[in-house]
């Protein structure tokens, strides 16, 4: 759901085709499709409502990828994995500074933050690199504490820390 409850961004299956679309709660329009290229899906909002990050293989790899939700303009990339590892958003902080994604390999998941300005990545939850479950991370309406899922798929656990990096759990 949009930050102001107006609209909500999904993902269809349909054969090999695996779309973003938005619909407009408030004047209940037909669905539009946002993405056209590649499989792409877990959409979320940025913060300020104005596009949508996904990710996709349109580029050959599992990439983060941010959309005008008005598609105004083309996606554009935010993240490169290493070969072998995907990622998928999870959160945009307030003001869209930070991004939360899940990083995966065929051994587990772990959190990373991407900075929005410098594109620069950084680990933040490596606890999680042997887990089976992917982050479902949060941040907290004031943005200094982050909420993710930990643990094994029958031990999972809810870990509070707090943005700052103090390592702190």
């Amino acid at each position: 759901i949009s930050p102001n409850g107006q609209e909500i961004a999904v993902s269809t299956l349909d054969d090999d085709n695996v779309n973003v679309w938005l619909y407009d709660l408030a004047r209940k329009t037909p669905l539009r499709q946002l993405t056209l290229q590649g499989r792409n899906r877990h959409p979320i909002w940025s913060a300020d409502g104005l596009s949508v990050a996904f990710p996709s293989d349109r580029e050959g790899d599992l990439a983060i990828f941010s959309q005008a939700a008005d598609g105004s303009r083309p996606a554009e990339r935010l993240t490169r994995p290493e070969p072998g590892t995907a990622h998928v958003p999870q959160a945009w902080s307030r003001g869209d500074e930070h991004m939360l994604f899940s990083a995966s390999t065929g051994s587990g998941y772990w959190l990373e933050v991407l900075a929005a300005r410098t594109k620069t990545i950084e680990r933040f939850a490596a606890d999680l690199q042997s887990t089976t479950l992917p982050g479902a991370a949060a941040f907290s309406p004031d943005g200094a504490w982050v909420a993710y899922q930990a643990g094994e798929s029958t031990q999972a656990r809810v870990r509070i820390q707090p943005f700052s990096g103090t390592g702190a759990v």
